[in-house]
């Protein structure tokens, strides 16, 4: 199976992340804001959902009717889901990133700070993403960015992935999450939620890449690891999870 990878030009950053295993193991950027809470109940529903798909399945198999599962509450309208992304908004999220990886390590963080003052990320990858149907201007397309990317490290995957996958990651996120309660309630609450998580997606992303194309095996093990234990730490083993044209599926 094609696994999702996300290959977007960010040589600058696959250098200064690859010199400093300390930025495997870095605070994520979003825990700086309120979209901690968000991302909490975004884990707990993605991993009841996943549960409840497992036991259908083996209830289908079984011959039994799988039980009926209530319907999240995420339907909203559209205008509640995207944002047009603020300079302002964007810088303040880079510089929590940067003190968050500076105070683990300050020759990476000075690293990350000139390279982000020199290109954006997401600007550079959102082209990428748009061929997979992916808006990095969208809270749920953002989310499924970030947990494929995840998925794609601490899995250390190396195929890219298919728009089939990307749609059905997609589509799995915005069938499972309530972003309604998730208190997202301004453009400004959205972009710092889902810059936050496409950042950490891409840094990760090209991390592992250039582990990978070095052959360096240690490296690719270390990223692996934290993005493993890091998810699991909210209560997603995405070791034990597949991702197919249908979304995120217990394996």
């Amino acid at each position: 199976m094609s696994a999702p990878r996300f290959t977007a030009p960010l040589a600058c950053l696959t250098l200064m992340i690859a010199a400093s295993p300390a930025l495997a193991r870095q605070d994520y950027a979003w825990q700086g804001f309120a979209a901690a809470d968000a991302m909490n109940t975004l884990h707990h529903n993605l991993l009841n959902r996943t549960n409840e798909a497992a036991q259908e399945r083996r209830d289908r198999a079984a011959g039994r009717r799988p039980a009926a599962r209530p319907t999240p509450s995420t339907a909203l309208p559209a205008n509640q889901l995207t944002f047009r992304r603020d300079p302002a908004v964007t810088r303040a999220v880079q510089a929590d990133l940067v003190q968050r990886v500076s105070k683990r390590d300050a020759v990476a963080g000075r690293a990350l700070s000139q390279d982000l003052a020199r290109q954006d990320p997401i600007t550079v990858a959102t082209p990428v993403f748009r061929r997979f149907g992916l808006d990095t201007g969208n809270v749920v397309d953002a989310t499924a960015i970030y947990f494929m990317g995840m998925w794609g490290v601490a899995n250390n995957v190396e195929a890219q992935m298919s728009p089939t996958q990307a749609r059905g990651a997609r589509a799995h996120v915005a069938r499972t999450v309530n972003f309604a309660g998730m208190g997202l309630n301004t453009p400004a609450a959205r972009q710092r939620y889902a810059d936050s998580l496409v950042y950490q997606a891409l840094l990760m992303d090209a991390a592992i890449e250039r582990a990978q194309n070095q052959k360096d095996t240690a490296q690719q093990r270390a990223l692996a690891d934290a993005a493993h234990g890091h998810m699991v730490s909210l209560g997603l083993d995405m070791r034990k999870l597949a991702i197919t044209d249908q979304g995120f599926v217990s394996r």
